[in-house]
């Protein structure tokens, strides 16, 4: 039984779903080929399955560029219909393939069509993603603002004082530089897949990311983040992007361009903004807003994350479970941000845990914290690992908890918030900030006694994000 080129996409054994179009097509004629492109167009155009879909896409973009125009008994010269090319201007690709494929069935298959509608079908396949990206995006509740703004200036990017001073004479204002490792997929082909967002293909996937520093053997004397980015204010409503490595630069004028990836080269920069999210006007959470008498809350029991990793890392068997703590807080904030002006600061717990965000708020204000260690929620087989390993829970990394630095008289209400909320678990007050001490993080005990929380001088344990 002869191997149909839908069974490629749809069949359950890697030997038949790793086979490669090229490998499909060596040895058949053209009028096979054409029979495929035919079984292909009205196969994605009923599949809902998001991987299948696109991978139909692009194997009719290569059979069309690559295959068809060997055969020796294929038509080279044809006419491309105006309005079809007009809609690829347009980004209008679905009505430019519709207008091919009447113009092939009046014209006959030529290669001068096919080299149309393989162009058509590539960018559908990347119009298709880009679209999944646009509907996960907006499908999260934290994200939603965004699509009620229009144009930049319908919304206050604020960033630091220090960024927006004139420098001498009229030069341009001071530049931010942050250097960063590279996150490789080491799940699936090298770099974070795309298909992974429509969470419909493969089954049961999991993504293992890492984060890498490179060198040059005998150049550099040891490895060092390899992706810099700079950042300017300059004086125009428009968000200018640019690619030293691609060459390209773009500029965006409209928040709905920042999910067009299809539109140039700079897609992992568009995401990148995306991720580090615009903050909508009138919310100021900065450091720079906790005073002394505010009250600190955390949104859950800590330490689950860290202890998770190092117990598989290290192949630590205990007789509980120890579940990571990983988390999206966007829809958490959300929901405390209702509280207005007296939701002063929050910081997420990531490397350092409790300890270290603290200590980064105490010193950069120059305010003391006091926290009271029993009403801190740290679960009993986090506190058993902890014991074991000779850890501190409170320096043990988080991926799924926040502290929240709030006015007296909203405290419960936020505490009420967040004990509503699903992201969640076990939240409590545990502390407050004072005019004494500044600089410091104080643990009070249960017996009365007292110890500082300093920041850690290396790491508690190795890297884990």
């Amino acid at each position: 039984m002869s191997l149909r080129v839908t069974d490629i996409i749809e069949s359950e054994t890697p030997e038949t779903r790793d086979l490669s179009i090229e490998r499909w097509c060596a040895g058949r004629p053209a009028a096979e080929l054409l029979a495929a492109c035919a079984e292909l167009e009205g196969y994605r155009r009923q599949e809902a399955n998001l991987y299948r879909r696109v991978r139909a896409l692009f194997f009719l973009a290569a059979i069309h560029r690559y295959h068809l125009p060997t055969r020796p008994e294929f038509r080279r010269t044809g006419r491309v219909p105006y309005d079809g090319f007009s809609r690829m201007l347009e980004r209008r690709f679905e009505e430019a393939i519709s207008g091919f494929l009447r113009a092939q069935d009046a014209q006959g298959a030529n290669e001068t069509l096919s080299s149309a509608l393989a162009a058509a079908y590539h960018e559908l396949g990347f119009q298709t993603l880009a679209d999944q990206v646009r509907h996960t995006v907006r499908a999260t509740r934290g994200n939603a603002w965004m699509f009620r703004l229009g144009h930049p200036l319908d919304q206050s990017l604020r960033v630091r004082p220090e960024l927006l001073r004139d420098g001498d004479g009229g030069t341009p204002h001071p530049i931010l530089r942050e250097c960063t490792p590279v996150r490789m997929d080491l799940t699936h082909c090298g770099w974070s897949d795309i298909f992974f967002l429509g969470m419909d293909f493969p089954e049961g996937a999991r993504v293992l990311n890492v984060s890498i520093d490179l060198s040059v053997h005998g150049r550099d004397v040891g490895p060092r983040p390899p992706v810099e980015a700079y950042f300017r204010v300059i004086d125009e409503p428009v968000i200018r992007l640019a690619s030293v490595d691609l060459e390209a630069t773009a500029e965006v004028r409209e928040l709905d361009e920042l999910f067009d990836f299809g539109r140039d080269y700079l897609g992992l920069l568009k995401a990148s903004i995306i991720a580090a999210g615009l903050v909508p006007p009138g919310i100021d959470i900065a450091p720079q807003r906790v005073v002394p008498g505010d009250v600190v809350l955390v949104s859950g029991d800590l330490g689950r994350h860290g202890m998770a990793v190092m117990s598989v890392r290290e192949g630590l068997g205990f007789e509980s479970t120890l579940q990571s703590d990983c988390a999206s807080l966007s829809g958490l904030v959300e929901a405390m941000l209702v509280v207005g002006e007296d939701l002063h600061c929050l910081r997420d717990l990531t490397r350092g845990g409790l300890a270290a965000a603290l200590n980064e708020i105490a010193l950069d204000i120059r305010v003391g914290i006091v926290l009271e260690q029993s009403a801190i929620p740290v679960s009993e087989p986090v506190a058993a690992a902890c014991e074991i390993l000779g850890l501190d829970p409170f320096y043990v990394a988080n991926e799924g908890r926040l502290v929240a630095f709030v006015a007296p008289q909203a405290a419960e209400w936020v505490l009420d918030i967040l004990r509503r909320h699903p992201a969640a678990h076990g939240p409590a007050i545990i502390g407050r900030v004072t005019d004494t001490h500044p600089r410091s993080v104080e643990m009070r005990s249960p017996m009365g006694g007292g110890r500082i929380l300093d920041l850690l001088s290396g790491e508690q344990m190795p890297r884990i994000c």
